[in-house]
């Protein structure tokens, strides 16, 4: 065997061997924080963003984690997944934040990766689009206090939006407004009081 067919070959393989190691994790891209992080449903990426294969995904997410979930587990057929960024949360879990596109739903959750035992644990919504003609959701988030000593927090905004239809025929548009504040705390997000809602409203307005 020649030097140069020996060397293709072992390229070949070598490449083949670590494409087939590639962990599901290693998908998302790696960036440290130390500043808010905002998440809304049509920030990206790209259509050209390359995708998660679906059976790595599938292979590496218990569907139980999908069980209360806007979306259900994603459908196999007709699902895009895209991953973005990671980053750490504490000095025991990663965030990776994934996108999935089914249909012209979109949504964006925070899947949390624990170092440790090497699995995801865990699932937290962060930005969506999603409904028929009679009305859609918008879902947006902002992750803060990073370095904050009272812990990381997402504030989570919902707007519902839609046309409701009168007696005399015509079409009413309906607005409702909603927020949440989970607190990052022992490899969890933690549902806590919101003393000023319309405070959070002003400050993080939803762009329809």
């Amino acid at each position: 065997m020649t030097g140069l067919a020996g060397s293709l070959i072992i390229c070949l393989f070598a490449c083949t061997s670590t494409n087939e190691k590639k962990e599901f994790v290693d998908y998302f891209e790696r960036i440290e924080v130390s500043d808010t992080l905002h998440f809304y449903p049509d920030q990206g990426p790209d259509s050209l963003a390359a995708s998660v294969p679906f059976s790595l995904f599938e292979a590496s997410i218990d569907n139980d984690l999908f069980e209360d979930s806007f979306l259900g587990f994603p459908d196999s057929l007709t699902a895009r997944l895209i991953p973005g960024i990671r980053f750490p949360l504490d000095d025991q879990f990663t965030a990776c934040q994934i996108e999935i596109k089914q249909s012209w739903f979109v949504f964006k959750y925070l899947l949390i990766y624990s170092n440790a035992d090497q699995v995801f644990t865990t699932i937290q919504p962060l930005a969506g689009f999603y409904g028929g003609d009679g009305g859609q959701i918008m879902l947006e988030s902002h992750l803060f206090n990073f370095n904050d000593p009272t812990g990381l927090q997402q504030l989570f905004r919902r707007m519902d939006h839609g046309l409701i239809p009168q007696e005399t025929g015509d079409l009413k548009e309906y607005e409702d407004q909603h927020v949440f504040l989970f607190q990052w705390k022992e490899g969890d997000f933690v549902e806590i009081p919101v003393l000023d809602t319309a405070g959070w409203l002003r400050q993080y307005p939803i762009r329809w």
